[in-house]
């Protein structure tokens, strides 16, 4: 990911230029069709991936990604 280690600063429009990334990768290594997983930042890329190009990827999974709570959701949780 654009930003992380030692990588080069990614342009501010981050989200949507990683996806282009993962997409630019699959076609590089001739991968028609994939199962895909992203943590926190990464669960972002995963769903601009599945808004953009939902053909290319056999299953999904989100982890972490940050969504807040309402307190009405929070009250149900023990």
């Amino acid at each position: 990911m654009r930003g992380h280690g030692l990588s080069e600063p990614g342009p501010r429009s981050g989200v949507g230029s990683m996806a282009k990334d993962v997409l630019e990768f699959l076609e590089q290594q001739a991968i028609d069709k994939a199962h895909l997983g992203g943590y926190s930042m990464g669960g972002g890329v995963t769903l601009a991936l599945l808004s953009s190009s939902p053909e290319r990827f056999l299953s999904a999974h989100f982890g972490g990604l940050g969504i807040p709570e309402t307190s009405e959701w929070a009250d149900k949780i023990p």
